[in-house]
Protein backbone atom coordinates (compact mmCIF):
# COMPACT_ATOMS: atom_id res chain seq x y z
CA UNK A 1 0.00 0.00 0.00
CA UNK A 2 1.73 3.35 -1.14
CA UNK A 3 1.51 6.36 1.13
CA UNK A 4 -0.91 8.00 -0.59
CA UNK A 5 -3.75 5.00 -0.38
CA UNK A 6 -2.97 5.06 3.76
CA UNK A 7 -3.48 8.54 3.90
CA UNK A 8 -6.80 8.44 1.49
CA UNK A 9 -7.50 5.34 3.77
CA UNK A 10 -7.02 7.45 6.91
CA UNK A 11 -9.34 10.85 6.16
CA UNK A 12 -11.62 7.96 4.97
CA UNK A 13 -12.04 6.66 8.36
CA UNK A 14 -11.55 9.74 10.53
CA UNK A 15 -14.03 11.76 8.55
CA UNK A 16 -16.64 8.68 8.30
CA UNK A 17 -16.30 9.10 4.23
CA UNK A 18 -18.50 7.01 2.52
CA UNK A 19 -18.36 6.07 -1.06
CA UNK A 20 -20.60 8.08 -3.10
CA UNK A 21 -22.33 5.95 -6.11
CA UNK A 22 -21.90 8.35 -8.81
CA UNK A 23 -20.27 8.16 -12.27
CA UNK A 24 -16.70 8.74 -12.59
CA UNK A 25 -17.43 11.92 -14.76
CA UNK A 26 -20.15 13.40 -12.28
CA UNK A 27 -17.76 13.17 -9.56
CA UNK A 28 -14.85 15.10 -11.88
CA UNK A 29 -17.22 17.61 -12.73
CA UNK A 30 -18.14 18.59 -8.74
CA UNK A 31 -14.71 18.31 -7.93
CA UNK A 32 -13.89 20.88 -10.66
CA UNK A 33 -16.87 22.89 -9.85
CA UNK A 34 -16.27 22.96 -6.32
CA UNK A 35 -12.24 23.12 -6.68
CA UNK A 36 -11.69 19.49 -4.44
CA UNK A 37 -8.67 17.44 -5.19
CA UNK A 38 -9.66 13.55 -6.44
CA UNK A 39 -8.03 10.77 -6.28
CA UNK A 40 -8.04 8.25 -8.56
CA UNK A 41 -6.16 4.80 -9.49
CA UNK A 42 -5.11 5.46 -13.61
CA UNK A 43 -5.54 2.24 -15.26
CA UNK A 44 -2.36 3.52 -17.54
CA UNK A 45 -2.45 4.69 -20.71
CA UNK A 46 0.63 5.00 -23.71
CA UNK A 47 1.44 8.37 -22.17
CA UNK A 48 0.69 8.14 -18.69
CA UNK A 49 1.73 5.19 -15.75
CA UNK A 50 -0.59 2.92 -14.08
CA UNK A 51 -1.18 3.78 -10.57
CA UNK A 52 -2.55 6.31 -7.75
CA UNK A 53 -3.20 9.98 -8.72
CA UNK A 54 -4.07 12.77 -6.63
CA UNK A 55 -5.03 15.66 -9.00
CA UNK A 56 -6.45 19.33 -9.08
CA UNK A 57 -9.13 18.65 -11.63
CA UNK A 58 -9.12 21.71 -14.53
CA UNK A 59 -11.33 20.73 -17.22
CA UNK A 60 -13.50 17.73 -18.66
CA UNK A 61 -14.97 16.99 -21.88
CA UNK A 62 -14.29 15.00 -24.94
CA UNK A 63 -12.23 14.03 -27.68
CA UNK A 64 -13.06 14.31 -31.24
CA UNK A 65 -13.56 10.37 -31.05
CA UNK A 66 -16.46 11.15 -28.12
CA UNK A 67 -14.02 10.03 -25.40
CA UNK A 68 -14.26 12.07 -21.45
CA UNK A 69 -11.30 13.69 -20.84
CA UNK A 70 -9.66 14.95 -17.61
CA UNK A 71 -7.39 17.86 -17.90
CA UNK A 72 -5.79 18.06 -14.00
CA UNK A 73 -2.82 19.16 -12.00
CA UNK A 74 -1.11 16.02 -10.74
CA UNK A 75 0.00 16.42 -7.31
CA UNK A 76 1.26 13.12 -6.34
CA UNK A 77 1.91 9.75 -7.68
CA UNK A 78 3.28 8.18 -10.51
CA UNK A 79 5.22 9.73 -13.36
CA UNK A 80 7.42 8.68 -17.06
CA UNK A 81 8.81 11.65 -16.53
CA UNK A 82 10.10 11.82 -13.29
CA UNK A 83 9.00 15.50 -12.69
CA UNK A 84 6.34 16.46 -10.24
CA UNK A 85 3.99 17.85 -10.52
CA UNK A 86 2.32 18.06 -13.89
CA UNK A 87 -0.37 18.82 -15.92
CA UNK A 88 -1.84 15.97 -17.61
CA UNK A 89 -4.23 14.76 -19.98
CA UNK A 90 -6.13 11.66 -18.63
CA UNK A 91 -8.70 9.90 -20.42
CA UNK A 92 -11.66 8.87 -17.96
CA UNK A 93 -11.97 5.47 -19.26
CA UNK A 94 -8.98 4.36 -18.06
CA UNK A 95 -9.75 5.56 -14.75
CA UNK A 96 -10.58 2.95 -12.42
CA UNK A 97 -11.42 3.75 -8.46
CA UNK A 98 -12.04 7.26 -8.11
CA UNK A 99 -12.78 9.27 -4.90
CA UNK A 100 -13.59 12.69 -3.75
CA UNK A 101 -11.79 14.27 -1.38
CA UNK A 102 -12.07 17.25 1.29
CA UNK A 103 -9.13 18.78 -0.17
CA UNK A 104 -9.98 22.07 -1.75
CA UNK A 105 -7.52 24.06 -4.07
CA UNK A 106 -7.43 27.96 -4.72
CA UNK A 107 -5.45 28.40 -8.04
CA UNK A 108 -3.75 25.52 -10.39
CA UNK A 109 -1.13 28.05 -10.66
CA UNK A 110 -0.27 30.59 -13.46
CA UNK A 111 0.20 27.91 -16.39
CA UNK A 112 -3.60 27.38 -16.75
CA UNK A 113 -5.21 28.37 -19.80
CA UNK A 114 -8.24 30.16 -18.11
CA UNK A 115 -10.08 30.25 -21.92
CA UNK A 116 -10.03 26.25 -22.30
CA UNK A 117 -8.20 23.49 -23.27
CA UNK A 118 -6.76 22.11 -26.90
CA UNK A 119 -6.34 19.15 -25.80
CA UNK A 120 -10.05 19.22 -25.07
CA UNK A 121 -12.35 18.96 -28.32
CA UNK A 122 -15.62 19.80 -26.64
CA UNK A 123 -15.44 21.31 -23.45
CA UNK A 124 -18.46 21.03 -20.51
CA UNK A 125 -16.83 22.22 -17.93
CA UNK A 126 -13.62 24.47 -17.10
CA UNK A 127 -12.16 25.71 -13.62
CA UNK A 128 -13.12 29.26 -13.02
CA UNK A 129 -10.79 31.37 -11.04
Amino acid sequence: MSKLDSYCNVLLERYNIKPIKKSSEDIIKHAIKNKYHINFYYLGDNNIKKGNRLVKPAAFGYSKNNKPLLRAFQVQGPSRSKREPKWRLFRVDRIGKIAPTILKYRSLGNLYNKKGDKGIYDLVINSKF
